[in-house]
């Protein structure tokens, strides 16, 4: 089967956020067109476990898109030079003011919209300890921190981030995983030792 052919490559429009990009491209069938894409750094973002608490931690911030504050988790840009993981501390610490960050694992990495987009989300399970300090916010930041038991019960509006959903049914996925392979394993050990037993008994009940 013939393939996509990429052609030349231009910028229509830079902003902060995103560039919007112009590329000419031939389909499989020969026909010739131009395709807009946004071209856009990798984001990072961060479910956190406050270990000392024992509570997850959100925060509540103004969100332009939607005219309103949503909740979610700490996120941000993967900056030039930096890993998705570095990004995510940093941001943590930015954001909610706890200088004791320590990634866990990483949750996924994903492309939030392949059809127009070329960027990377990372999701991290992070942890926090220790006493929250001043939070570095940029000039129109206004962010609220919040404790919560459980995010799914925050995460409930049709404005919230995909993201943030998609995050935490990660981690539900993960534990759901790991109490899996514990259960196997117990029963795989107990396995084990019933059939130590019955050979034991085997060889010296008279």
């Amino acid at each position: 089967m013939a393939e996509w052919k990429i052609g030349e490559t231009k910028e229509l429009l830079k902003t902060f956020i995103w560039t919007v990009m112009e590329t000419v491209k031939t389909n499989p069938a020969g026909k010739q067109g131009k395709f807009v894409s946004l071209k856009c750094p990798d984001w990072c973002s961060a479910l956190i476990y406050n270990k000392d608490t024992k509570k997850f931690i959100m925060v509540k911030e103004f969100r332009h898109g939607v005219n309103k504050e949503v909740y979610e988790f700490p996120s941000g840009t993967v900056e030039e030079g930096e890993t998705p993981a570095e990004a995510c501390v940093r941001e943590v610490k930015e954001e909610t003011g706890y200088k004791d960050v320590k990634i866990i694992t990483q949750l996924y990495r994903k492309c939030p919209n392949p059809a127009f987009m070329n960027n990377h989300m990372n999701g991290f399970l992070v942890e926090v300890s220790g006493e929250r300090d001043k939070q570095h916010l940029d000039e129109n930041e206004f962010i609220n921190v919040v404790e919560v038991d459980n995010p799914n019960d925050y995460l409930g509006s049709d404005d919230d981030s995909v993201m943030g959903a998609f995050l935490w049914q990660s981690y539900e996925q993960l534990t759901a995983l790991k109490e899996q392979i514990k259960i196997a394993d117990y029963y795989s050990k107990a396995k084990k030792a019933a059939f130590a037993k019955a050979k034991f008994e085997a060889k010296y009940k008279k």
